[in-house]
This record gives structure tokens, C-alpha cells and sequence, in this order.
């Protein structure tokens, strides 16, 4: 039980790479779960097309969305990105969560 309630207090970053013109669609899911959106940054792959074609990852020119949240939120959100977004299949983004355990200990004080 304890571990549920750390959840709660934990802070994590929360970070997902998309091809530019799905970033919308990723913003209005975060929007519709409350994410509080931190930052959106548009970003431009460096490297040549076929690389991108082996690895799956569409265009070169990436919505990158930085948002800050408690850990439980940011399971659920990872968890709307799987089914809302097909997020589990090649070529959609990627997603993933930093720990900032040093801020969030910080934060709840």
C-alpha cells in the first residue's frame, strides 16, 4: 500500500518522439487526460532516409512533448498511448518516463 501512495508523490518526465504530423493528435490525449503539457519542441533528424526506413521511424521531422507528472499518471498515459495511438507497433514513436526522484522529493515537501 505504501508503494501505491509513494505513486502518487513521485515525479517523472515524461517524453514521446512522433513524426511531426501526428503530434496534434498526441496533444489532444494528453489534453483529454490532464496532462499538464510542459514543453513541445520540433526536432529534425539527422540522418538519411534509409536509416530511418530500418529503424521504422517515418519521417525525419519529429514532435518531441515533455510533460511533467506523477508516476501513476504517467503509467496511465503510457498506457492510453498503447491503445489509443497503436503505440505498440513499429513506426508509431516512442515513449518513455525519467525519474525525477531528486525534484519530487523536493516537491512534496
Amino acid at each position: 500500500m505504501d508503494n501505491i501512495a509513494n505513486a502518487h508523490h513521485r515525479i517523472q518526465l515524461l517524453t514521446t518522439i512522433v513524426d511531426y504530423s501526428l503530434g496534434h493528435k498526441f496533444i489532444d490525449i494528453y489534453r483529454k487526460g490532464e496532462v499538464p503539457i510542459s514543453l513541445i519542441l520540433h526536432g529534425n533528424g539527422a540522418a538519411n532516409s534509409e536509416i530511418y526506413d530500418i529503424l521504422g521511424f517515418g519521417e525525419p521531422k519529429k514532435a518531441i512533448i515533455l510533460s511533467i507528472l506523477t508516476e501513476t499518471m504517467a503509467q496511465w498515459m503510457l498506457h492510453d498511448l498503447r491503445v489509443k495511438m497503436k503505440f505498440n507497433k513499429p513506426g508509431t514513436g516512442i515513449a518513455f518516463t525519467i525519474s525525477l526522484s531528486s525534484c519530487s522529493s523536493i516537491l512534496s515537501q
